[in-house]
């Protein structure tokens, strides 16, 4: 494996990257306007309501990731587990955290992957709605090229890709402006442009139509969610044939309930088989898998499956369903480098193919 990732702790090659998580959160602040002001008369979460905060995904105290020590302890079950790289996908208006990330990072000498970019219409500040799409395409380059500055003297944390870009269904303005901004930012910087893609069958196909129309490599665009927007293997192949990476990224969520949508969520084994299925129909190469940890619900100290449970608990069981030896390599370790690697020269080409 060639070429080289931005981490929050500098650059490491494609070959360091290991087994890697494509799609986590590990500072997060996903509640509502809404849902913030019910915070103050809601229950933390513990053993009495832990199913409903899981099963409605609408306790406002699980959805804030905060805290580094918390942070670096539950990354440590990954690496004792085996993981290697966690790609962290929190946008700039949904609490990012880049400071934070690489002081994670260090401490539990996990390679952490920073995005950029900004989430769906709910969560966008003034920026999204205000600003010309140009200037908030130079904005997203600029976390990529220069880095984000992330301590008083100054060093910058650079985003090692572009997401997750949110999106709903149908689409609206402000976020497909948001999108093709992402889009000429990813043209520019060779950067993978993680998507979070509307809750219809029809919007991954539009988002990366999109994308491409406005730029985008779509060899370079990750498409996330599928595990709750697609059950049709054929489905998440023409995804793949337009070029795109197709993410099952869900796992560890095993009730058919989805408070988002009347989709019948999956459970990890029919995971594993829609994910053989697409690779049966010759997309070996082009499926990434994770779990999208972005609640306290999802920790191991709460009494979650946390960031290792691919590792712990699915890959024992993976030959089960016709996932050999081979393709977990590709799905854990070779896919999610060929997504997000960058040629070692790639940084140096955003300013030269700035238009003008």
């Amino acid at each position: 494996m060639n070429g080289v990732v931005d981490t929050v702790l500098g650059p490491v090659t494609a070959a360091e990257l290991g087994p890697t998580l494509i799609h986590e959160h590990l500072f997060v602040d996903a509640r509502t306007p809404a849902q913030r002001e019910e915070s103050r008369h809601r229950d933390p979460l513990a053993l009495h309501n832990y199913y409903l905060a899981r099963r409605n995904d609408d306790n406002p105290h699980c959805l804030v990731l905060d805290s580094v020590g918390e942070a670096a302890d539950e990354l440590r079950h990954f690496a004792g587990a085996g993981g290697r790289t966690l790609v962290e996908v929190t946008p700039i208006c949904l609490g990012r955290q880049p400071a934070r990330l690489a002081e994670v990072s260090r401490a539990s000498g996990v390679n952490v992957v920073m995005g950029g970019g900004f989430y769906d219409h709910e969560y966008h500040d003034a920026r999204v709605h205000e600003w010309p799409v140009e200037q908030l395409t130079e904005l997203i380059v600029s976390d990529c090229v220069d880095g984000v500055p992330s301590d008083r003297q100054g060093v910058a944390v650079k985003a090692g890709v572009i997401g997750e870009i949110g999106l709903s269904w149908p689409m609206v303005e402000c976020e497909r402006k948001a999108l093709v901004a992402a889009s000429r930012a990813q043209a520019r910087t060779g950067r993978a442009l993680i998507i979070h893609p509307g809750r219809h069958p029809a919007a991954p196909r539009e988002a990366l139509e999109v994308a491409s129309s406005a730029g985008a490599d779509p060899a370079r665009v990750v498409m996330s969610h599928l595990d709750r927007t697609l059950d049709d293997p054929a489905a998440v192949a023409e995804l793949a044939r337009a070029g795109a990476f197709v993410s099952f990224d869900l796992f560890g969520h095993e009730s058919s309930f989805y408070p988002y949508s009347d989709f019948a969520m999956p459970n990890d084994a029919m995971r594993l088989k829609l994910i053989r299925a697409v690779a049966d129909l010759g997309f070996d190469q082009r499926i990434v898998v994770s779990q999208d940890v972005y609640s306290k619900a999802y920790w191991v100290r709460y009494g979650g499956e946390g960031y290792a449970h691919i590792l712990r608990d699915v890959v024992p069981v993976m030959d089960r369903f016709g996932i050999d030896e081979t393709l977990r390599l590709r799905l854990l370790v070779e896919n999610p480098a060929r997504a997000i690697a960058l040629p070692a020269d790639g940084a140096a080409l955003a300013r030269e193919r700035r238009p003008g």
